[in-house]
């Protein structure tokens, strides 16, 4: 018996993911993109292969989803489709293009394919979702790969699955024969600014003195601008004090997520650095320095890059007691 599959949404790495694994299991193949005529496609799904047991049947973009066919037109595809669970074809349906899911084709298929996956993005809230998606993918990869990395990367790539995976993959390739991606894998096959950045923003979250100055002369060798970097500073402070404050306050973190419009689960992993390193006075301190300095650049009183120094120094100094 024919099974009929429709696989379709706006994540179109899901869509590409699905049609690349029918490939794969299919021994004799035919392929109808776009406009075809249904006595072709009918003429692959009933005859006889001299090659292999069955023949697969991939159907990409097809007309019938795009443009909008006649009433006469729909009950011929529909009977033919019926007709093909008689014979041992595969089919696969996908829509690579964004398809009207009103319209009477599609609505037929998603009740009476066989199996229907529609591929949906990740939203941009979604970070712990995208951080199991990684790991699961790892898997797929016969690798694992640590928290710490997963987090990372999800940083770097935001919700692109496309590029998340890409980057998986490098990281695979990378590391050869051994079993875990780490964090350190995932820094050093990333673009310079992007991890150098991530490594200044960890250096300055966990008050490492060392490290954030080496991220930040790595960042200056790579012509970065000290202002963008006092603004990456200035934004750290004022994600870390409501939630310093918050976390004093014993708000729930849901709660104090939701007033301060961030993401539970990003909040959950700056929370016990935040805790350690930064008491509210410590932040007000660090926030009128930065302001100061502000003012001292923008008067011409000392250059952006000698602000930038004194605002990491005072940035990783001693915590306030």
């Amino acid at each position: 018996m024919s099974t009929l599959s429709f696989v379709f949404g706006e994540e179109l790495f899901g869509v590409h993911e699905a049609v690349s694994a029918f490939r794969s299991a299919s021994g004799e193949l035919r392929v109808f993109d776009g406009q075809f005529e249904l006595g072709d496609l009918a003429n692959a799904l009933f005859s006889l292969s001299l090659f292999s047991s069955q023949i697969s049947i991939l159907v990409m973009n097809p007309w019938f989803l795009v443009e909008a066919p006649t009433d006469v037109q729909i009950k011929a595809i529909q009977d033919l489709f019926g007709q093909a669970k008689a014979v041992d074809s595969p089919i696969l349906i996908a829509a690579t293009q964004k398809i009207d899911q009103r319209k009477k084709m599609t609505t037929w298929l998603k009740k009476n394919a066989t199996k229907v996956q529609e591929c949906v993005p990740f939203k941009d809230w979604e970070q712990e979702k995208v951080v199991n998606w990684l790991h699961q993918r790892a898997k797929m990869l016969s690798k694992t790969l640590s928290q710490d990395a997963a987090i990372a990367l999800q940083q770097f790539e935001g919700t692109d699955l496309a590029q998340l995976a890409a980057e998986l993959e490098k990281a695979t390739l990378y590391i050869g024969e051994r079993p875990q991606i780490t964090l350190a894998d995932i820094l050093a096959i990333s673009s310079g600014a992007t991890g150098q950045l991530y490594q200044f923003s960890e250096a300055l979250k966990n008050r490492h003195r060392q490290n954030a100055v080496q991220a930040m002369l790595r960042l200056l060798d790579s012509n970065e601008d000290p202002i963008k970097l006092l603004g990456v500073m200035g934004a750290a402070i004022r994600l870390y004090l409501p939630l310093r404050a918050g976390l004093d306050a014993r708000i729930p973190l849901p709660q104090l997520a939701q007033s301060m419009g961030k993401n539970p689960y990003f909040l959950k992993q700056i929370a016990p650095a935040i805790q350690t390193h930064y008491p509210v006075a410590t932040l007000k301190a660090l926030l009128s320095r930065l302001c100061e300095l502000d003012v001292q650049v923008k008067s011409g009183q000392i250059a952006s890059r000698t602000a930038l120094e004194l605002g990491v120094l005072a940035f990783c100094g001693s915590p306030a007691k």
